[in-house]
């Protein structure tokens, strides 16, 4: 059986400015031999990611919303830049993926709907409808992927094929923690594509965000090895909260600013004094892209030692992968997963 995709998003994407590219400063701009090295570096690695696309539109070992999500953060104009051709191919991988993971809700849906003549379209949030799917089979951090990657490319959220992905993930945020979504980083992940959408956030949520996996240890992030100290779940968890608090959303929540205070100096506690990292290169750009968002004065996180120790970690634009290297572009650019609130996409009419 073959399924058909009719894209819904916008095709005539209008490439914008550079300007904003051109003028980003790692550093704060003190540092000309570091932006310099890296303005060589950032072009090299948008292109080894963008011929690593496969001739379906796909990227291997990674779904496509992390590729396209890490290419357009760092240059908004990449897909608009590209042939129609090879915009419509982008574009329709990435709904068939996201198409193809939500079928098992629309079955249960028919399943439960079987026999009673017709479907009916539930007007709670809080119930298995079509428009409103109760649950997404691979979890809020790969839903929270898909949205930020389609509101990147002027893909609607509200109705995306009828389905209301905001709705979705309000019903997922709910049921946490389960099978296939029971860490912060993927909650995290979660909280910070709704705040950058702008979409209302139930209170219980940012409380759970502030309460992390200890609510007597802000920083007590277990994920396996473990001291209890992960720089990449830290990383988003201030992204989140940072995104929360500059859309005063936060307000119900107590010990908002000391808890984002005390994770932020987690991330710089964590840092290798010798050469400025935060463990590998992953998790040193995503540590960086917090500090940014949060507007910790480079001089504090030791930019001028972190930022080159970085760009060591790449071969002609690749950072150990494909996958590593969609997470570390958007720090090139300046950007950070929590930037697009703040990103004028040209989406014409």
């Amino acid at each position: 059986m073959h399924l058909t995709i009719v894209t819904t998003c916008i095709l005539l994407m209008i490439p914008l400015s550079e300007a904003g590219y051109r003028g980003c400063q790692i550093c704060g701009g003190q540092y000309p031999e570091i932006n310099a090295e890296l303005s060589q570096i950032r072009e090299a690695a948008v292109q080894w990611l963008t011929v690593q696309q496969n001739g379906d539109g796909s990227w291997p070992t990674v779904n496509t919303q992390n590729v396209i999500l890490g290419l357009q953060l760092a240059n908004r104009s990449w897909l608009a830049s590209q042939e129609l051709n090879e915009r419509l191919l982008t574009k329709s991988r990435l709904e068939f993926e996201l198409v193809r993971q939500l079928l098992p809700a629309r079955r249960e849906v028919c399943d439960e709907n079987s026999g009673r003549g017709r479907v009916r379209f539930s007007r709670s949030p809080f119930k298995s409808s079509f428009g409103c799917p109760a649950t997404f089979e691979r979890g809020a951090g790969i839903l929270a992927q898909y949205m930020l990657s389609l509101q990147s490319i002027c893909c609607p959220i509200d109705d995306f094929y009828g389905v209301n992905l905001g709705c979705t993930m309000t019903n997922v945020l709910r049921n946490f923690p389960e099978e296939n979504f029971n860490n912060f980083f993927q909650y995290s992940l979660a909280i910070l594509s709704m705040c950058s959408l702008r979409a209302d956030i139930f209170w219980k949520a940012l409380w759970k965000l502030a309460e992390g996996s200890d609510k007597s240890d802000p920083c007590y992030s277990p994920s396996g090895d473990d001291s209890g100290r992960n720089i990449s779940v830290l990383s988003v968890q201030v992204m989140a909260m940072v995104c929360a608090r500059d859309q005063a959303i936060n307000k119900n929540v107590p010990n908002w600013d000391s808890i984002l205070s005390a994770r932020i100096q987690c991330i710089l506690d964590t840092q290798n004094d010798d050469d400025g990292s935060f463990g590998n290169s992953t998790s040193t750009a995503l540590a960086i892209q917090a500090l940014t968002a949060a507007s910790i004065d480079p001089t504090i996180w030791s930019c001028n030692e972190t930022v080159p120790w970085l760009l060591k970690q790449q071969t002609n634009g690749d950072f150990g992968g494909i996958d590593a290297t969609a997470q570390i572009l958007p720090f090139l650019y300046c950007s950070n997963f929590g930037s697009l609130r703040n990103t004028t996409i040209d989406c014409p009419e």
